[in-house]
């Protein structure tokens, strides 16, 4: 057997280049299939790391025909640990942050404030020290995430007693988590716990409208999800009790642990599945097709051998081993890339995985990869070995080592079609969103983006004073900004710039306007902002800084404007914004008006957070800038335009400058303002990679396929081929021979992907921007890439035909 097994890996060194391209072709497919599976597994069976996780359910408030997952308040919270016996654990949590004070400077640290019955009813035990206790509720104290232990105390066992220095004073720390635990807020990572009761604002803690808590909780052994849910529909009348903006539309709704991330993923699941499948099934086949045109290419090989008095059987085992040993190698290196394929397709994803779950190779899809191994082994090794067991030896020897087997069947030529159709379409949806992620990134907003570096302050008690009003700290910041030569503009916004997370409050007292309360987007800015980022005046002035003191003083979109009754005649007109009707407004006076800004992107006004990219018909974009009141914001962003449009060190300066004046101020939120934007385009830059990828693999199977295909009829041809030669035939009457045994896989090919293009728009409508999913020029870019993919499937072989002997053929004969 040792034999064999060497004898086989000499032909592996032989045909190096045929075996490459079956390692290619395996290690491709399995790839894609083990990272999908992956995936699938982790997301959608693995149960969450926690003991009994089976019983750990999640509660929210649902409101029937909007979000069906609402925060609940901490009222909410009490009445459902108070009144809900078919839970045996609740807790809550909320998410806070809080400003650490360190030698290096203050750091904004993510937390959350916890229900003594947090750690309880997860299962957890802190890795150090001990959980809350119901003596710690006023007690200024604090349990550390791991890396915060790490990074911040250095990992010293003698942690607990010592004090984390924050803006409000010093917390005791108590205990320390387990390194992988990063908090149950699946979109956050937590270095820190303190306990509920000693949430900011304090008027938080009654707050009926304030939905902040994250509520978990663990059913009672032999309690169903149903029994909990129906026990939690029957508090619905003292839900309304508990909080005022409760409606008869609101009730308890409650799910697994995990349901609300996990709903994401399955949405993509299916088609990424049948994506892989379908790559794994092109991959298995072509590798077969390869392992074939290899066999016949050893035929004269084997013959002689044969002839010799070598065993069929012997032979046979040698194909089959070498085979299988290309196939096994495919495999390990597909099974190699998949794990960092996994953890790559998660980093783009628009949708990341809960810091608690944990990214690792799962056993399912590696126990699947092996099986799909063998399979592909036997599939595709099995042929050319029962072809070798039917070689005649004096047939072949007496053809000169020529095949009499014909070029292809219609099976192969069906599937090859097929898998080229699939190709070609996947080319057209690839190129489409390269197209459309081009436009997106070339598109304005409204404002300028480039060359400008933001950076937020989350400003702490002890530098805001008594009063809360850090109008003093921030001018003096900006005029240290405003000190650097290099530095043209400075402009400050609240709470990001850019300023998408817009206060959504209703419009009252403009006529046009819908007295009901129409939706607008309102932000909070100080001086500079509409020069920094080039938002010109269309009708009357920007605010000074006088009317920014007097805070009345309002500029309005000019979307805004033409709804309320025109650019000049809303001016000197007051705005009424209020939350909630029956609330006392805000009142302005509006003072200009200013261009458009897709803050909310290229749709209708929404209230969402994050940037949308579908364009609407009619988008709107209805903004008003008010002044920035310091004595009640604590999040304020700067931005800072260059002179040159570099940034370069200019980050490192802008911290020392924040230092000089708020010293116990955190900064954070450092980034460029085109890097911003950036990442507001990461689901379609995920969509258009992912695409683009399979596209890609498909292509390169498709040709490797074609390859294949077109090496096995110039074999099988080879010697009409050379007689052909030895009478006259010129090269490009070779070249076409060649040319129609490819033209005959193409040219369907192309008819059935040109059918399947049509099939695009309902697929790509919602993910493409700025162009058609059947742009005739780019429909014609990618068949001409497809087109040029053919071509160097076919140089080889159609090379290998020029190239044949006329002579040696002919005495062969």
């Amino acid at each position: 057997m040792l034999e064999i097994l060497r004898e086989a890996v000499r032909s592996v060194v032989r045909f190096r280049r045929n075996a490459l391209s079956v390692i290619g072709c395996v290690a491709a497919g399995l790839a894609a299939a083990c990272s999908v599976g992956a995936l699938l597994e982790l997301t959608l069976v693995r149960s969450v790391p926690f003991p009994d996780a089976d019983r750990l359910v999640r509660v929210w408030v649902n409101e029937e025909g909007h979000d069906p997952r609402l925060d609940l308040t901490v009222p909410e919270l009490s009445l459902v640990m108070r009144e809900a016996r078919t839970l045996d654990r609740v807790a809550g949590s909320a998410r806070v942050r809080a400003i650490g004070v360190f030698p290096g400077g203050a750091e904004r640290m993510r937390g959350e404030a916890v229900t003594e019955s947090y750690f309880e009813t997860l299962g957890l035990r802190p890795a150090l020290g001990r959980a809350f206790g119901p003596e710690d509720a006023d007690t200024p104290v604090v349990v550390l995430s791991h890396t915060t232990w790490m990074s911040k105390f250095g990992g010293d066992p003698a942690v607990l007693g010592q004090p984390l220095r924050t803006s409000r004073g010093p917390r005791t720390v108590i205990g320390v988590m387990p390194e992988w635990f990063h908090g149950a807020i699946e979109n956050d990572e937590v270095e820190l716990w303190i306990p509920l009761a000693q949430l900011e604002p304090r008027e938080a803690l009654t707050d009926t409208r304030s939905r902040r808590c994250w509520v978990i909780a663990r059913r009672a052994p032999g309690v169903s999800e149903e029994a909990v849910q129906a026990e939690l529909s029957g508090l619905t009348p003292a839900l309304r009790e508990a909080a005022s903006d409760v409606t008869p539309r609101h009730s308890l709704r409650v799910e697994p642990m995990g349901e609300n991330w996990r709903r994401e993923f399955r949405s993509a699941g299916g088609i990424l599945a049948l994506a892989s499948g379908a790559l794994l099934l092109i991959a298995i086949g072509n590798a077969a097709a390869l392992l074939l045109v290899r066999a016949r290419e050893r035929g004269y090989d084997l013959a002689i051998r044969a002839s010799l008095g070598a065993s069929h059987h012997r032979l046979a085992l040698v194909v089959m081993t070498e085979s299988m040993l290309l196939v096994t190698a495919g495999g390990a290196l597909g099974v190699a890339l998949s794990y960092p394929l996994l953890r790559g397709f998660l980093a783009l994803a628009p949708l990341p995985l809960p810091k608690y779950v944990e990214i690792a190779p799962a056993i399912g899809p590696l126990l699947l990869a092996a099986l799909g191994v063998l399979f592909v082994s036997a599939l595709a090794g099995g042929v050319p070995a029962w072809r070798v067991l039917r070689v005649d030896p004096a047939q072949v020897l007496n053809r000169g080592g020529r095949s009499q087997i014909a070029s292809a069947t219609s099976g192969v030529r069906l599937f090859l079609a097929a898998q080229l159709a699939g190709a070609l379409v996947l080319a057209s949806a690839g190129t489409i969103l390269v197209r459309s992620y081009d436009l997106l990134g070339s598109t304005s907003l409204g404002f300028d983006r480039h060359g400008v570096q933001a950076l937020a302050v989350t400003f702490s008690a002890a530098d805001s004073g008594p009063s809360g009003d850090t109008s003093q700290k921030m001018r003096a910041i900006v005029e240290r900004f405003r000190a650097h030569p290099d530095v043209a503009a400075v402009g400050v916004v609240a709470p990001t710039m850019p300023a998408w997370n817009a206060w959504k409050p209703h419009a009252l007292g403009l006529p046009g306007l819908n007295e009901d309360g129409l939706r607008v987007g309102a932000h909070e800015v100080g001086d500079g902002l509409f020069g920094l980022l080039d938002i010109r005046i269309v009708a009357g002035r920007l605010p000074t800084a006088a009317d920014l003191a007097g805070g009345r003083a309002a500029v309005i979109s000019r979307a805004l404007a033409e709804r309320a009754g025109g650019e000049t005649a809303v001016l000197g007109r007051t705005i009424s914004l209020v939350d909630r009707p029956g609330e006392t407004p805000r009142v302005f006076d509006i003072v200009g008006v200013v261009t458009d800004v897709a803050w909310d992107g290229f749709a209708e006004q929404d209230t969402g957070r994050r940037l949308s990219l579908r364009p609407g018909d009619g988008a709107s974009h209805l903004d008003v800038y008010v002044p920035l009141d310091l004595a009640h914001v604590r999040v304020v962003s700067f931005g800072v335009r260059t002179r040159t449009g570099e940034l370069g060190g200019l980050l490192d300066r802008l911290r020392k400058d924040v230092a000089a004046v708020a010293p116990t101020s955190a900064v954070h939120w450092t980034t460029s303002l085109a890097d911003s934007v950036a990442d507001e385009y990461q689901g379609s830059r995920f969509h258009t990679l992912l695409v683009t990828s399979f596209a890609a693999a498909a292509l390169a199977l498709a040709a490797s396929g074609l390859y294949a295909f077109v090496s096995a009829a110039v074999f099988a041809r080879a010697r009409e081929i050379a007689l052909r030669r030895a009478i006259g035939a010129q090269a490009r009457h070779v070249l076409a021979l060649v040319s129609r045994e490819a033209l005959g896989v193409v040219v369907p090919a192309l008819f059935v992907g040109a059918l399947g293009v049509f099939a695009l728009p309902p697929l790509l409508s919602r993910f493409v921007f700025g162009v058609s999913p059947l742009d005739p020029a780019l429909l014609a870019a990618a068949a001409t890439v497809f087109l040029a993919v053919g071509l160097l499937a076919v140089a080889s072989p159609a090379w290998r035909a020029l190239r044949v002997d006329p002579g040696g053929a002919l005495r062969s004969e």
